[in-house]
C-alpha cells in the first residue's frame, strides 16, 4: 500500500470574497486634504511592507519618505 498525499488544511477551500460598501460623504476642502495626506501615507507603508522579507532596514524611513 502506498500512502496518500495530504494537502494541507484549507488548500483546497477558495479564498473568501470580501464585499465593500462605499459610502459618499462630503466634506470641506480642508478635511479632504487631511484625509488624502492620511491615505496616501497608509498606502506607502503598504507597499514599503509588502516588498520587504526578513529583518527591516535601517533606512527604512529614507524609503517610506521617498515613497510619498
Amino acid at each position: 500500500m502506498v500512502a496518500k498525499n495530504k494537502s494541507p488544511r484549507g488548500a483546497n477551500r477558495a479564498p473568501k470574497k470580501i464585499e465593500v460598501e462605499l459610502i459618499p460623504s462630503y466634506e470641506s476642502m480642508s478635511e479632504f486634504q487631511k484625509r488624502k495626506d492620511e491615505v496616501q501615507e497608509i498606502i506607502a507603508k503598504m507597499i514599503i511592507l509588502g516588498m520587504t522579507r526578513g529583518r527591516p532596514r535601517k533606512d527604512e524611513q529614507e524609503d517610506f519618505n521617498n515613497a510619498a
